[in-house]
C-alpha cells in the first residue's frame, strides 16, 4: 500500500491534470461513437430502421451502455482535471 501511495505522489500534479484530461477524451469519444452509430441508422426520411422490436431494444440497450461507461470516464475526468488545475493555480501563486 505505502508503494501505491508513493507513486500518486510522484505522480504530481501535471500527471493528475494529464490522467483526468485522458479520461474525459475516452469518454467523449465513445459518446461520439454511439451519437455516430444513431445518425449512420437513418434513412433518407430521417427514421431509424431496425429489422424487429427486439434488435431495436437491442440496440437501444447497447447505446445506454456506451453512454453510461461514457459518463464514467468523463465525470471523474473532469473532478481529477479540475482539482489538479487547482492545485496547479495554488502551487504557483502561492
Amino acid at each position: 500500500m505505502d508503494a501505491v501511495k508513493e507513486y500518486l505522489l510522484a505522480m504530481g500534479i501535471q500527471g493528475w491534470f494529464w490522467l483526468g484530461a485522458a479520461l474525459c477524451v475516452i469518454g467523449l469519444f465513445l459518446n461520439r461513437n454511439s451519437e455516430k452509430d444513431a445518425f449512420n441508422r437513418r434513412n433518407q426520411y430521417g427514421v431509424e430502421e431496425f429489422d424487429s422490436w427486439e434488435h431495436r431494444q437491442q440496440v437501444r440497450r447497447r447505446e445506454g451502455f456506451r453512454r453510461l461507461i461514457s459518463f464514467l470516464f468523463i465525470a471523474p475526468g473532469v473532478c481529477i482535471a479540475v482539482v489538479a488545475g487547482i492545485g496547479w493555480l495554488l502551487k504557483n501563486l502561492l
